[in-house]
Parts: structure tokens; sequence; C-alpha cells
């Protein structure tokens, strides 16, 4: 069987705090990481996923794109676009999308998969920022992606991925009762 092709990504993310989405993106990472692929994760100065993905050796950077300074902020992610040149660049939260699109649209890479995060039910205000320029669109529940058809996303943009759990250690139950539950609920 051949290699995995190796696919570099981008993560953005705007978030200042540790919560769900922070912890996602950063199994994500580690989780590329591990396996070769190139990663870079973008997350403002001293944000706590910045500080760890730095701490476990997963390529990060800080860039500031929310408040006075972000259109520079957006001018300086093109520039590191312009530079990385990934192949995916993986928008993670709201401020995500649009300070992504913009930077997307300023580095004009042809070959740049834009791929945008949506975690939330709430209703979808701006369907734009899930369809302009947008090349996927990741839902975490069934949920999620419902509430995207509300809002007239195309439904061959949308791709369901449930969120990872990262597991050290043993499992409190015997194997056989996980292969079970697998096997009941279709489960890989």
């Amino acid at each position: 069987m051949p290699a995995p092709r190796e696919i570099h990504s981008l993560h953005l993310s705007t978030a200042t705090s540790w919560r769900g989405g922070e912890n996602q993106i950063y199994l994500l990472a580690k989780g590329l990481h591990a396996r070769g692929q190139r990663v870079l994760v973008v997350a403002p100065f001293n944000a706590p996923l910045l500080e760890r993905c730095q701490a476990a050796g997963i390529p990060a950077r800080g860039i500031a794109l929310r408040g006075k300074t972000a259109p520079l902020g957006i001018l300086r992610l093109a520039k590191v676009l312009k530079t990385e040149r990934p192949d995916v660049f993986h928008l993670h939260d709201g401020h995500a999308v649009i300070a992504g699109q913009f930077a997307a649209r300023l580095a004009r890479l042809k070959a740049l998969r834009v791929v945008v995060h949506r975690r939330t039910v709430f209703p979808v205000r701006g369907r734009w920022a899930y369809t302009s320029g947008v090349d996927a669109v990741v839902a975490i529940s069934a949920a999620v992606r419902a509430e995207l058809l509300k809002a007239r996303v195309p439904d061959e943009k949308i791709r369901v991925i449930y969120s990872g759990l990262e597991f050290t250690g043993e499992t409190p139950v015997p194997r056989s009762a996980v292969v079970e539950f697998s096997r009941q609920h279709g489960l890989p």
C-alpha cells in the first residue's frame, strides 16, 4: 500500500480561551503532526491553544486577528499563507472564518482549499460565511448539518465529522464491550 500523501494544513483559531473547540484543534493538529503531516496552528498571542501546541512541539504562530489590529493581522496571515503555501486552510471559529476568508483572498493561492468548521447548533447568520470561497464545511453533528442546510449551505459542501476523543491508558471497560458497542452502532 502506498504511503499517504503529505498534506500541509494551516489551522486558524481566534479564541483566547481554552474550551472544547480549542481542545479539538489541538487534538487534530497533534494527531496530524504525529502522523508526519505538515501542520501549522495560528492563534492569538498568549492563547492557551498556542502555548499548548508550542509545548507539544507542534508548529504554531501567534497573530492578533481581533480588535483594532485585525486588519494588520489579516495582512500578516495572508503573508503566512503565501510563505507556507498550505494545501488546506482550516478555519475553526466564527471570527476565524471572516479573517481567514479575507486572508485567503489576499494570498491568491489557486490550489488552497478552505475548510470551515461549525461546532454550534445556533441558527446560521450570514450564509455567505459558509459558501463564499469555501470548499468544504465540517459539521460536528447531524444537528449542526441540519442548521447549515436550513441556511441553504449546499449539501455537497457539508461533511459530518464527529469530534475526536483522546484516551490515555486503558479504557475503564473491557475491550470486548467496546467492540460490541462499536458493532451495534456501526462504528469503525
